[in-house]
């Protein structure tokens, strides 16, 4: 059976991007939902696009970049939080 992984909830923002495509590789803990546009995500040398109600979840200690996919101005929701 999984185990249940608690964290700390730190807060959520909605994070709305302009039409970069040359966003920076950086490290966090979130999880983010696309609410509007398209999202590309790439982690290494996995890429993933995503569309409206999608969501995903990934370990974001490691670099990866989340930006505009052909240049739409994306907005996501993030969920902050912490291990506990």
């Amino acid at each position: 059976m999984a185990a249940i992984k608690k964290v700390k909830h730190k807060g959520a923002r909605e994070i709305l991007k302009e039409a970069a495509l040359d966003e920076l590789e950086h490290k966090h803990s979130l999880e983010q939902a696309l609410l509007e546009g398209e999202m590309e995500a790439i982690l290494g040398d996995h890429k993933d696009v995503l569309y409206p109600g999608d969501s995903i979840y990934y370990d974001s200690t490691i670099p990866h970049k989340v930006q505009c996919h052909r240049g739409i101005p994306t907005k996501i929701l993030a969920v902050l939080w912490t291990p506990q």
